[in-house]
Order: C-alpha cells, then sequence, then structure tokens
C-alpha cells in the first residue's frame, strides 16, 4: 500500500495509526487539536480529505506492545493482565477501550464535519461505521462487566484534559499535550 490513500481506506486498512507522519504546519493549524483523539489518526484521516495522505509502506520504526501493568498503551496492558488471568481487569479494560477507540473516531467524525461537511460519502460512512463498531463493542463490554457485577474502570485512567474544549490553534501554541 504505497501511494496516495483515501480516508475510507485509511480507517479500514489502519493506515492512519502507529505511524510516523509529517503534515504541514498550516494543515495542522487548520485542523485544530486532536482532542481525545491520537494526533496520527485524527490529522491522518483529515489529511486525506484534504491535500491528501501519501502513504510510504516500510517499515521504518517497530511498535510493541510490551505486557506490563503500566504501560501507556491499552494492547500492553491487555496482555499483562491476559497473562495473569485476571479476567475481570481485562473486561475492563477493554471497556474502556472500547470509549477510547469510540472518542477517536468521534474526533475525527466531528473534524470532518467542522472541515468537510460536503466529504464523500464513503469517507462519512467508513467513519461513521467505525463508531457504530465501537459503540456496539462497548455496549457488550459493559453488559459484560453488569453481568459479571464489576463496576467499569475510572475514565481517569486516561488523558481527559479538555475532553469539553477545543480551541483554535495559533501559530504559537504547544501542538500537542495536555495543554492544548
Amino acid at each position: 500500500m504505497n501511494g496516495y490513500i483515501s480516508a475510507h481506506d485509511g480507517i479500514n486498512k489502519l493506515a492512519f495509526g502507529g505511524c510516523i507522519a509529517g503534515y504541514k504546519r498550516s494543515f495542522i493549524l487548520k485542523a485544530g487539536s486532536p482532542g481525545l483523539a491520537t494526533p496520527d489518526l485524527f490529522w491522518g484521516f483529515l489529511a486525506a480529505l484534504d491535500d491528501g495522505y501519501f502513504v510510504v509502506s516500510e517499515p521504518h520504526h517497530v511498535h510493541t506492545d510490551a505486557a506490563n501493568p503500566d504501560n501507556n498503551g491499552f494492547g500492553g496492558r491487555m496482555a499483562y493482565w491476559g497473562s495473569k488471568g485476571d479476567e475481570a481487569t481485562l473486561a475492563k479494560l477493554n471497556e474502556l477501550n472500547r470509549f477510547q477507540m469510540f472518542g477517536h473516531y468521534y474526533e475525527c467524525a466531528a473534524g470532518q464535519q467542522r472541515l468537510y461537511p460536503d466529504a464523500p460519502i464513503e469517507a462519512r460512512t467508513t467513519i461513521a461505521n467505525a463508531m457504530l463498531g465501537q459503540a456496539v463493542g462497548w455496549y457488550a463490554d459493559r453488559v459484560k462487566l453488569h453481568q459479571m457485577g464489576i463496576e467499569p474502570m475510572s475514565m481517569n485512567t486516561c488523558d481527559l484534559d479538555g475532553m469539553n474544549e477545543r480551541k483554535k490553534l495559533s501559530a504559537n501554541d504547544k501542538i500537542w499535550g495536555p495543554t492544548v
């Protein structure tokens, strides 16, 4: 998969996440803060709708899910608790992960509506389907927690700074971090 990729293919083929990307500063200022979404997914999706998103499919870094309870990534935390057989913690992490994934796609859809309201139907349908898929999984995971008699994990375990606040970036703003 080399060359320009559509927003549809970027979501369905997981081309936006976990990548090394470069964007024009003017695009970043236009798109704004990713909010709760990961920058690679948010900016990648919107870039594909803007001037384009070019993919070079060569491994330049290694992504590992180190099995560690303190890992920043959900994959590493899930691997750790799964290896310990701790179904309760694993169920909590799965539910919280669905919440975050839904949030990533929601932020992408909100950015698309704000910047590209006339985006191709294929892109709009893809992001809506991604949100729906995560919402259904989130519901199923929450039902599982209820059936197990387990309280969901606190959302304070993920970075929610600025959840209800999106500001327009200026040329002097820090582009990513808890102060944006």
